[in-house]
Order: C-alpha cells, then sequence, then structure tokens
C-alpha cells in the first residue's frame, strides 16, 4: 500500500501577517483585511516551502531582498476573475454611443487598465475594429495589468474553447482561430493583436511617461480591493490619462461618490470626463 503524504502548510503568525499585509499595501496598494490570514497563509505556504523556507519570517526578508519574489507573491494574491464580453452593457455603449459618433480621424485609443489574462481587452478590440476597420481609421488598445503572469498569458492569447460560447459568432469567426495540434483551444488571431500595446503596470504608482491619452479607459471591478485613499489615487491617476469628454467603464458593483469630481455619471457604472 503507498503511503499518502499529506503536504502541511507553514503556519503565518499574528505579527507575521502583520508585516506581510503591511508590506503588500506599501508597495502595490492592495488592502488586505485582518481576517485574511488564512488567505494569505493558503497563497504563499506551498511557495515559501518550494524556496526551503520554514517560516514567513523568513519568507518576508526574502521579499526584502529579491524584488522577484515580490512580484511572484503580487501574481499569487490578486485576483483575475474575467471572461469575455462581460457586462455587454459597457461594449453596446462603446460601439453604439461612441465609435458611431467619431468625428475625429486621430487614432482611437482605448485602455484596458486591469485587464488580467486579456479577455476584456481583446472583447473591447473586437467592438472596436469590427466598426473602426472598415473606416479605415486608426485605433489602438493598451492591455495592463500589476499580475506579470497573467500578462504573459494575455500576449500568448489561448483560451479554453468553452469561453467561445461568450463571444458572438461574427467575432469568434473574424478575430478568433482554431489550431489543427489544439482541439482544446481558441486563439486570438495576429490581425487583432497588432493593434494591441502590453504594459505591466501598478495603477497605484505614477503611470509610465509613454502611457498618452485616452478615449475610452476600462477600470471595472478594480477599486473594491482597496481602501478608501487608494481607491482616490487609482481613480486620480486613471482620469489623468483619460481625454477631455472621454469615458471611463466601471464596474457596476463600484461608485465613485465622493471619490472624485472630474467626471459625471451618465449611465449605471459608465462616466464622462468633464
Amino acid at each position: 500500500m503507498i503511503p499518502i503524504i499529506i503536504e502541511t502548510a507553514i503556519i503565518i503568525n499574528d505579527n507575521e501577517f502583520r508585516k506581510l499585509k503591511e508590506l503588500i499595501y506599501k508597495h502595490s496598494g492592495l488592502f488586505i483585511e485582518n481576517d485574511k490570514k488564512e488567505f494569505l497563509q493558503n497563497k504563499l505556504s506551498s511557495h515559501a516551502k518550494k524556496l526551503k523556507l520554514e517560516s514567513f519570517t523568513k519568507y518576508y526578508y526574502k521579499i526584502l531582498e529579491d524584488e522577484n519574489e515580490f512580484q511572484i507573491m503580487i501574481n499569487k494574491i490578486t485576483t483575475n476573475q474575467t471572461y469575455f464580453f462581460r457586462e455587454q452593457i459597457h461594449f453596446d455603449f462603446l460601439k453604439y454611443e461612441i465609435l458611431e459618433n467619431l468625428d475625429s480621424k486621430r487614432v482611437f485609443k482605448c485602455w484596458s487598465a486591469a485587464s488580467s489574462t486579456g479577455e476584456e481587452a481583446y472583447s473591447c478590440s473586437m467592438v472596436i475594429a469590427n466598426d473602426l476597420d472598415t473606416k479605415n481609421h486608426r485605433w489602438e488598445v493598451v492591455l495592463s495589468d500589476i499580475n506579470n503572469e497573467v500578462l504573459r498569458k494575455a500576449k500568448i492569447a489561448k483560451y479554453d474553447l468553452k469561453e467561445e460560447k461568450k463571444i458572438p459568432t461574427d467575432f469568434f469567426n473574424k478575430y478568433c482561430e482554431l489550431k489543427k495540434e489544439d482541439n482544446k483551444h481558441f486563439y486570438i488571431k495576429k490581425d487583432l493583436k497588432r493593434s494591441i500595446i502590453y504594459k505591466h503596470i501598478n495603477l497605484t504608482k505614477k503611470l509610465p511617461q509613454d502611457l498618452e491619452q485616452f478615449d475610452v479607459i476600462f477600470l471595472r471591478n478594480v477599486i473594491i480591493y482597496f481602501d478608501k485613499e487608494t481607491r482616490k489615487n487609482i481613480v486620480e491617476n486613471i482620469i489623468s490619462r483619460l481625454k477631455k469628454g472621454g469615458y471611463l467603464f466601471m464596474g457596476h458593483s463600484e461608485s465613485l461618490f465622493n471619490i472624485t469630481s472630474k467626471v459625471k455619471l451618465i449611465k449605471p457604472s459608465i462616466y464622462k470626463k468633464l
């Protein structure tokens, strides 16, 4: 009979939890609630053991001396729930209220600011390309995230075939492809990806200088993971890169009430810069 080996977790004590959550907040803005000690332990224990560390104290000091290990920790604790054409009302607004009323020939720019594995950004790109490519109107979409592992997956643009049903059939046929050697996934076509720019961005820090002004920014289901002070910082950062009259899309459970007066709510979860 083969013995069953049960892996035991490294236990995090109160002091270790406090120091880790303070470090995470200081460098990423992510606010870990006091009741999330077990969550943090479960997310990080296995990796700490792989590093042959016997305690979270040693793991803490490892993170301090190794920037790459800090990034790995952020990758492990961030939430990356997303799917194609999530909150369809936003994509309908993008198509019928924004794209169809464009009166400028300048490059149309969209930013998916916390795009995770890319479904949101590629959904935007399909809507934009379907409308603007026929008019020979240039466009680009910036796809960014703080998690460099999901950003890597977004660049590969390989998705489970079960996700096909979330994409309108005409868009799937036009912008996605199947490969003979892989019957479990579909891929975003290279033609669509040519107008995508991928960036590793921490929204709580100073934004890259080469990040230009945008006509549309998607900041959906992001600020719910931060405290009020950090929410304000993120929103002000984002709005600074939104063109006058540009549109900001938020998650339906999020509100900018008492956070900023620089945008006006025009429809539920849709704001316009004043």
